[in-house]
């Protein structure tokens, strides 16, 4: 069931959808939705660690707090598999929203004209289309917003109108009463209007914050919301956990090209250069910088011709990934009953243990990564 399907047009068949993709293998599609307040250190390693212990498939984070000097690269997860896409607040400190896919769903950012913090991500799959909206509603934000979100809907709705439409973040209208579909100032009641025009259903019924239910899943298909439930989270907000019952695509393996030296004729390489020696000699005192630059590069071309390449599987560890550090991350595995257990039972004992030890890898995987810079900034005069 689309939004308001019967509202608008058809469009013309996408095009973008990729003709090799894995065959499904998770039945369904796991999210995580939370307001982070600053994803960046020290926060960053433990977003990290809690999206791989929930095995989560998207993540949806409000109040990114992050800025326009904050590199993409900066952002990505030292041992898995991540798209980011990301919606900074430029005017003044705070707000954002991060979202990340995993690679192997194919997905790609929808342009949308909006004055809000609202990033807009569609999934592809070869059996449904699927549009994400995250939104950041501050507590202080314009009265204008319901109506510039509805804009948003309509402009998607008409360009996609038979994809299944999933409205999320955190929208801070804790006087909506969600059982009774009402509200007590006239912000919240616009809210909620909107809400039953486009036909979302609203998938929280437990608070997220405090007492009041801020954070908010809400669908075009609530058929394929399977589960929601909510866990302590990384600050003041809880972490809403939900699936949808949509197929992913299993990831292919990476792998890379690499130089074989083993295989390398360095035979081939002395004699050439033996013969490049000559020339190199003879015209040494008369050379400039730029023709220096020239030979450098000739030389290089050697390893294209006589190193053969190999192709490796990928490594998406990053190098300050220590001995230490797997034995820890293995053994919070082994722990792992204990977030499913604090989660199917809410036991407070399970979720202290599970944080406890969720703490002490970040704290040792802080300290390996600041340790692994410190030694090679050390060593670098060594280097050269």
């Amino acid at each position: 069931r689309s939004l308001c399907a019967s509202r608008v047009p058809s469009s013309p068949p996408f095009e973008s959808i990729p003709t090799r993709i894995a065959p499904p293998v998770n039945q369904t599609t796991s999210i995580l939705l939370t307001n982070i307040r600053s994803y960046m250190p020290p926060k960053k390693e433990a977003v990290q660690t809690l999206l791989e212990d929930t095995s989560t498939d998207i993540a949806i984070l409000t109040e990114s707090w992050l800025t326009p000097d904050i590199h993409d690269n900066e952002l990505r997860h030292s041992n898995t598999h991540f798209t980011s896409y990301r919606l900074d607040r430029n005017r003044r400190r705070g707000g954002g929203i991060l979202v990340f896919v995993k690679d192997s769903l194919p997905s790609q950012t929808v342009t949308i004209s909006t004055n809000f913090e609202i990033l807009c991500v569609e999934t592809i799959l070869p059996t449904c289309k699927n549009i994400l909206i995250a939104c950041y509603r501050a507590p202080d934000c314009e009265h204008s917003f319901t109506d510039d979100l509805q804009n948003v809907l309509f402009d998607l709705t008409s360009r996609f109108p038979h994809a299944n439409f999933l409205l999320c973040g955190d929208f801070n209208y804790p006087d909506i009463d969600w059982d009774n579909l009402c509200a007590s100032s006239r912000q919240s009641r616009d809210f909620l209007e909107l809400c039953l025009l486009f036909n979302l259903s609203q998938s929280v019924t437990m608070p997220t914050r405090g007492t009041t239910t801020l954070d908010l899943v809400l669908v075009s298909n609530p058929d394929l919301i399977q589960s929601v439930s909510c866990i302590s989270g990384l600050s003041d907000h809880n972490v809403v956990l939900f699936s949808l019952s949509i197929a992913l695509p299993s990831r292919k393996p990476s792998k890379k090209l690499i130089r074989d030296f083993n295989n390398a004729n360095f035979s081939a390489i002395n004699s050439e250069l033996n013969k490049f020696l000559v020339s190199f000699t003879l015209s040494a005192s008369t050379r400039t910088v730029d023709q220096n630059w020239l030979l450098f590069k000739r030389i290089l071309t050697l390893i294209n011709n006589h190193v053969p390449l190999i192709r490796v599987p990928g490594d998406a560890q990053r190098p300050w990934y220590s001995n230490l550090l797997k034995k820890l991350y293995s053994k919070k595995k082994k722990k792992q009953y204990f977030f499913r257990a604090a989660k199917n039972f809410e036991s407070i004992s399970k979720w202290n243990r599970y944080f406890a030890c969720l703490r002490e890898y970040t704290h040792l995987l802080k300290r390996s990564k600041r340790n692994f810079f410190i030694m090679t900034c050390l060593t670098l005069p060594e280097l050269i």
